[in-house]
């Protein structure tokens, strides 16, 4: 039906025994603009008759649906939209003799960003269009449907002198992902947890720390979906917080994956050099201790223009 479009087109048809399905292509003003259309007619005696048009745009990503209900009867007008293993469906409404109702449906945010291929299906009574297509989406881009950092912040708790970090995870899509978030600081070497930010959710995550509470807390903060895997990358943030002062934060490239034999200890000179002394020199090699104290004055420079404080997107 549509092999010139480049798009695979899978046609599955069950005809149910207490009603009769037609199924052809069809030509419409294409509401969805540049689109696949199919149409789907349920009738079940002479007082049923609902017709069904869909259409697919790839170009828009978007999915069209008109049901008319030629018969005498009010009918439910049910239909199903899946992309990706979720369902896609609109509220639907029943439709009246005579009366038509549209809708229309944007799959960008139910697309599964991890995932290079994808699938749209729609259909009713029995009769699924399925259209698969190929889309690597980046899951660390600014502005990307899929989960990211929205904040970060370090509590302190005099009481006990202890201090823990809270990350916002925001999930600005129609689907739920689980996830790893992950942080390092200087005085913490790695500590985790796990969770799964439902469609449009903003989610809080608390990962104790190894600094007191009078500590200058300074680290990155990663969440990622599998370790070792660089596909599974959602975003990296790192922050530095001072007693008494906000927790400044900014974005950092992703660039080594958890769990794997690249993966080092945090570092950061400007940050090391902040905590006046504080730091664990474990973590540095002579070397790298050469080349940040010669260089702080200018890494400190730097590091004001380039962060950013706490909103990411």
């Amino acid at each position: 039906m549509s092999v010139d479009r480049g798009i695979l087109l899978a046609l599955v048809i069950l005809v149910m025994s207490s009603s009769v399905v037609t199924v052809g292509a069809i030509n419409t003003q294409q509401p969805c603009g540049s689109a696949v259309s199919e149409t789907v007619v349920h009738e079940m005696g002479e007082s049923i008759h609902i017709e069904y048009i869909f259409e697919y745009s790839r170009e828009s990503n978007k999915v069209c649906v008109e049901v008319s209900n030629e018969g005498e009867k009010k009918h439910s007008g049910i239909f199903h939209i899946g992309v990706d293993n979720i369902s896609a469906t609109p509220e639907v409404s029943e439709v009246a003799p005579n009366e038509s109702n549209h809708y229309k449906v944007n799959i960008s945010n139910h697309l599964d960003s991890l995932e290079k291929n994808h699938t749209v299906e729609m259909g009713a009574w029995g009769t699924s269009y399925t259209y698969n297509f190929t889309r690597e989406i980046d899951s660390t881009a600014r502005n990307s449907l899929s989960p990211y950092i929205e904040d970060v912040e370090v509590a302190r708790y005099e009481d006990n002198g202890s201090s823990a970090l809270r990350v916002a995870v925001r999930n600005p899509t129609e689907r739920g992902y689980g996830m790893y978030v992950q942080a390092k600081t200087f005085g913490t070497k790695r500590v985790y947890t796990t969770g799964a930010p439902q469609p449009n959710e903003t989610k809080v995550f608390t990962l104790p720390l190894e600094e007191g509470s009078d500590a200058v807390v300074a680290g990155k903060v990663r969440i990622f979906d599998d370790w070792g895997d660089p596909d599974t990358k959602y975003g990296q943030v790192e922050f530095m917080s001072e007693p008494g002062a906000d927790t400044e934060s900014w974005q950092k490239e992703f660039e080594h994956m958890p769990g794997t034999d690249s993966e080092a200890p945090y570092q950061n000179e400007s940050a090391r050099h902040a905590r006046s002394g504080v730091v664990d020199e474990d973590y540095y090699s002579e070397r790298t201790q050469k080349i940040g104290a010669a260089g702080v004055v200018v890494l400190l420079v730097a590091a004001v223009a380039w962060r950013r404080r706490r909103k990411f997107r």
